[in-house]
C-alpha cells in the first residue's frame, strides 16, 4: 500500500474516529497506522489538506504534534468564504483565516517544505502579512509556491486592490533585494511558481526566471503590472517545461515580443498565453514574421483571447513554423475575463470561421487544430 492509499484511508477513518472521541471522551485510539514510524506518518499527513492533517492531533498523544512537521502546506478558504453572503461576516472570516495561517507558520518545525499554497481573496490591505509568508517560504527553501489571491467566486478581489509581489523583502531590520534572495538563500530550489491576482512586475518576473535555475512551471495570471515582456534578455531556462501567462494588450501591439522568453526556454513543452485586450481598435497591417527559431520539444500551444488582430495571427504562425514537435494548437476566440470564465459573444461563430480559414492551410498534417 502506497502513501496515497494510506492518506485516503486516513480520510475515511478520521471523521468517524473524531466523532467517537468527542462522544465518549476517549482520545486514546490506536490502530495499525499509528504504529508506523514517524517518517511514514508525516509523509501520509503531507498528502492531506492542512485542516485534515491538523485535525489528527486529537487522535492520540502520538499524533499531537506530527502535523507541524508536514512538508506540504495547503491553505484554501475559497469554498468557505463563498458560502458567506454578508460582507461583514466575510471580512471577519478572512481575518480568522489569516490569523490561522500565521499561527501555523509559527508552529511549523520542518526545516524545508515542498509546497506552500494559499487560496483566499486577499488584497493589498494584507501586504505586510503576505510579505511575511513569502519570507517563511524563502527560509524553508520552497519548491512549489502558489498564491491565488483572486477570491474567485461570488466576490472576487478588485484589480485595483491587488497585492503586489515585492521587489524587496525586509529581513531582520535590513532589506534584501529579490535578486539576492534568489541567488543566495532564497527561491533557488523553486520548481513550480503559480501567481493569480498578484501584481507582478517585469523586473520580478525576470528575477525569478534568471535566478531560479530549476524552475519547471511558471503561471502568472490576472496581473495588472505585467503588461509587457521585454525587451528583457533572459538566460537559458533549461528546466522550464510549462509556461502560462496572461497579458494586457493595447491596440494592436506586436505579440511577437513574447518569443524572446520562448526562445530562452529550449525544453518548453506547453505554452499558454491569454490576451486581455485593452482597446477594441485595431490597425490593419501585414502579418509580421519573427526570425526562425526551432523549438524541438514544444508539443502544445494555447492562445486565448482572439480578437481579429494581425498580431495574434502572426504569433500563431510563428509557432506553426517553428515548433517541430507540435501536436496540438488551441485557439480560443472567446473574450477572456479576470475570473477565468471566458465570455461567449454574439460574433463567436464568425470568429471561429475566420480562424479556421486563416490557419487550416498553414497547420501541417499531424498537428491538431482545436478552436473553442
Amino acid at each position: 500500500m502506497g502513501a496515497q492509499d494510506l492518506s485516503n484511508l486516513m480520510r475515511k477513518r478520521l471523521r468517524p474516529a473524531l466523532s467517537h472521541a468527542q462522544r465518549t471522551g476517549d482520545y486514546n485510539l490506536e490502530d495499525r497506522i499509528s504504529q508506523l514510524p514517524d517518517e511514514i506518518l508525516v509523509s501520509i499527513l503531507s498528502l492531506l489538506t492542512y485542516s485534515e492533517a491538523a485535525a489528527t492531533s486529537v487522535l492520540s498523544s502520538r499524533w499531537r504534534y506530527l502535523w507541524a512537521s508536514v512538508s506540504r502546506l495547503d491553505f484554501d478558504a475559497t469554498k468557505k468564504l463563498d458560502k458567506i453572503g454578508d460582507m461583514k461576516s466575510r471580512r471577519m472570516e478572512r481575518r480568522k483565516f489569516v490569523e490561522w495561517v500565521h499561527q501555523v507558520l509559527q508552529l511549523h518545525t520542518c526545516a524545508t517544505i515542498d509546497e506552500f499554497k494559499v487560496c483566499c481573496g486577499l488584497d493589498k490591505a494584507f501586504q505586510f502579512v503576505i510579505d511575511e509568508w513569502l519570507k517563511f517560504a524563502r527560509e524553508k527553501r520552497i519548491k512549489r509556491l502558489e498564491l491565488d489571491l483572486s477570491g474567485a467566486g461570488r466576490m472576487p478581489v478588485s484589480r485595483v486592490l491587488h497585492y503586489t509581489f515585492p521587489v524587496r523583502i525586509s529581513d531582520q531590520s535590513r532589506e534584501l533585494s529579490l535578486k539576492n534572495l534568489c541567488t543566495f538563500v532564497g527561491f533557488k530550489p523553486l520548481k513550480d511558481l503559480c501567481l493569480n491576482a498578484v501584481d507582478v512586475s517585469g523586473e520580478v518576473l525576470q528575477y525569478f526566471l534568471s535566478y531560479c535555475p530549476v524552475l519547471e512551471r511558471l503561471c502568472v495570471t490576472d496581473s495588472e503590472c505585467l503588461e509587457r515582456i521585454g525587451p528583457h534578455v533572459f538566460p537559458e531556462l533549461t528546466k522550464l517545461k510549462q509556461l502560462t501567462l496572461q497579458l494586457q494588450v493595447w491596440r494592436d501591439d506586436s505579440l511577437l515580443r513574447v518569443t524572446s522568453l520562448i526562445k530562452a526556454s529550449p525544453y518548453l513543452q506547453r505554452f499558454v498565453l491569454k490576451f486581455m485586450w485593452g482597446s477594441p481598435s485595431r490597425i490593419r497591417r501585414k502579418v509580421r514574421r519573427a526570425i526562425r527559431c526551432p523549438h524541438q520539444y514544444l508539443k502544445e500551444v494555447e492562445l486565448a483571447g482572439y480578437c481579429r488582430r494581425t498580431s495574434y495571427l502572426g504569433l500563431a504562425v510563428y509557432f506553426i513554423d517553428n515548433a517541430a514537435a507540435l501536436e496540438k494548437i488551441i485557439i480560443d476566440p472567446r473574450k477572456q475575463t479576470y475570473d477565468g470564465h471566458p465570455l461567449v459573444t454574439c460574433g463567436l461563430i464568425g470568429a471561429r470561421g475566420r480562424i479556421k480559414r486563416q490557419l487550416k492551410a498553414k497547420v501541417p498534417r499531424g498537428v491538431k487544430l482545436v478552436i473553442h
